[in-house]
Parts: structure tokens; C-alpha cells; sequence
């Protein structure tokens, strides 16, 4: 995916609540857009490095990948869990910008972004979530995020949104309905879910996620 506008917009709204100190991509980032409207007029090209530094108050920027095709410093397969104690634990912020589409094996994929983490630190996600079917392995549904990144498995200050990819302004912000059921979201064209979130603790739990409607709404009511 790399860094177009509406993602620029996401990292930007992120920025505001803590710098991004030591960072880690998911694939190493291009630059797609004109930087100018959002930087005073100077303008980042090719690689994200140089931007997350100088904007986002980066201290250091690496990059994991598969292989080294587009220049990723750190070489792993992110289907198989990270066993590299100098990695585990070592990310302030750690940047999911159009990655996980790409891994099938994506419960490993979501342990291995948060095992990246410190704890205190930042998960970002930019990810596909409508007609978009064609680009990936998945469409994410904004659902997973808030399931997975509550109080409960570990995670604080969990936000989530839906972005229009072209539509700039079209960004509208979802929270689970557990008295209605059902999170409903109708929006034109491709879209981004954009999700930030905190990881609290050093013991996260991905072991017990359900789908929020079915634990509020159904599971306890008897026929």
C-alpha cells in the first residue's frame, strides 16, 4: 500500500497522542503522494525513513520483510512467530501500512505485531477492509480490531476508524454496539479500517477472541 493521503492523515492523527521513537514497518514503505500540503511545503520521496524521522519524531526506523526486494533490513516470514529476542519488545511504534492483506497465516501475523511491541508502545494499522478483494489474501473488518485490542486481551485507548481511499474527508469512527448487535457501516468505494492501539501489558491474549455481538447479545439468553 505505502503512504498516500489517507494514510499520511492516520499517522498524523497518531502523532498527536506520542512520538513514534524507535518504529518498525511491516514492508518497507514508499511514498505515494505529493508530501507538500502536509509537511510546510517539503517534499519526502521513494522510502518513508527520512519522513517518519523528520515528522513523526522516529529515533530509528527498521523494516521487516520476507526477503530483501525492496530493501527491508530485517528478513522474516511474519506467517511464522518471532523468536529474535533482540526484536521482541524492542518497538515503540509499530506500523502495519498494507502488510497483513499479504500473510495468510494471520493469527501469527497479529501475535508476531504486538510481540514487536514495548509495552506502552503503539500498534498502527492501515489495512484494506472494502473493495479492495483483488490486492490481498483479506479485507479486514474494523469487528477483528475492536474484538482482539480490548482491556480485557491486554490493549488500552483502542481506536477505530473506516477511510475512504479517495474520498479524504469520508472517515467515520466505529464503536461496538453491544445494545443494538451488530456494527453496520456503509461507506462508497474502497476503503481503509485505520486502527491505533496500546499494548498495556507484557502477557497479551489472543487465545479467547468472539465476536462482540454474539457475547452480549445471544450467547447468554436462553431459548
Amino acid at each position: 500500500m505505502g503512504l498516500d493521503v489517507c494514510t499520511i492523515k492516520h499517522l498524523n492523527y497518531c502523532k498527536k497522542y506520542q512520538n513514534f521513537n524507535k518504529t518498525i514497518s511491516l514492508g518497507r514503505q514508499q511514498i505515494h503522494t505529493d508530501t507538500k500540503s502536509f509537511f510546510g511545503g517539503t517534499s519526502y520521496h521513494l522510502w518513508c525513513e527520512e519522513l517518519l524521522i523528520n515528522e513523526f519524531k522516529s529515533t530509528t526506523v527498521d523494516s521487516m520483510d520476507i526477503s530483501n526486494f525492496e530493501g527491508a533490513n530485517i528478513i522474516h516470514d511474519l506467517n511464522k512467530i518471532v523468536d529474535d529476542k533482540n526484536i521482541i519488545g524492542a518497538y515503540d511504534t509499530v506500523l502495519d501500512i498494507g502488510t497483513l492483506e499479504h500473510v495468510f497465516n494471520i493469527n501469527n501475523a497479529l501475535i508476531n505485531v504486538s510481540k514487536l511491541c514495548k509495552v506502552g508502545g503503539q500498534i498502527i494499522h492501515v489495512l484494506p477492509t472494502n473493495q479492495q478483494c483483488g490486492h490481498g489474501f483479506w479485507q479486514f473488518s474494523p469487528e477483528l480490531f475492536l474484538s482482539l485490542y480490548s482491556e480485557k486481551n491486554g490493549y488500552s485507548d483502542t481506536e477505530v476508524y473506516i477511510a475512504s481511499v479517495h474520498r479524504h474527508d469520508d472517515i467515520q469512527k466505529i464503536e461496538s454496539d453491544t445494545a443494538n448487535g451488530r456494527i453496520e457501516i456503509n461507506i462508497e468505494g474502497p476503503s481503509y479500517v485505520w486502527v491505533r492501539t496500546i499494548l498495556k501489558e507484557d502477557i497479551f491474549k489472543h487465545d479467547d477472541i468472539q465476536q462482540i455481538d454474539y457475547e452480549s447479545n445471544y450467547w447468554n439468553k436462553k431459548i
